[in-house]
């Protein structure tokens, strides 16, 4: 940008070449001074990367966690009904221990 701009100078007949030299000078002190602040907008740029990737990681992560919570909510419903399965099952046994066995399963009201 420089020196397309010194060169721009040069083919201008009507700019000294002290005002060309200063202006090239100030362009060249205005990149130098403009350096840590690009490398900060590099940085910022970097670090902006970094937190989008983690972003996308996170969703990723949440989508997976969303399923795992389902997934355990289907074993809860799962093992409560084994639970009351089991529970018909050990009055079937009580009944066919005693000789119950004609009695039928729902009417009973202890366990």
């Amino acid at each position: 940008m420089v020196r397309l701009l010194y060169g721009r100078m040069m083919m201008d007949n009507r700019v000294p070449l002290i005002q060309t030299s200063e202006l090239f000078l100030q362009a060249s002190n205005l990149m130098i001074c403009t350096l840590p602040l690009q490398q900060q907008i590099q940085g910022c740029h970097n670090e902006l990367t970094l937190l989008i990737s983690l972003e996308a990681a996170t969703q990723e992560e949440l989508a997976r966690l969303s399923d795992l919570k389902d997934e355990i909510w289907g074993c809860r419903i799962e093992v409560q009904s084994l639970r009351l399965k089991a529970k018909r099952l050990v009055k079937q046994a009580r009944y066919i221990r005693f000789g119950d066995v004609e009695k039928p399963i729902e009417s009973v009201s202890h366990c």
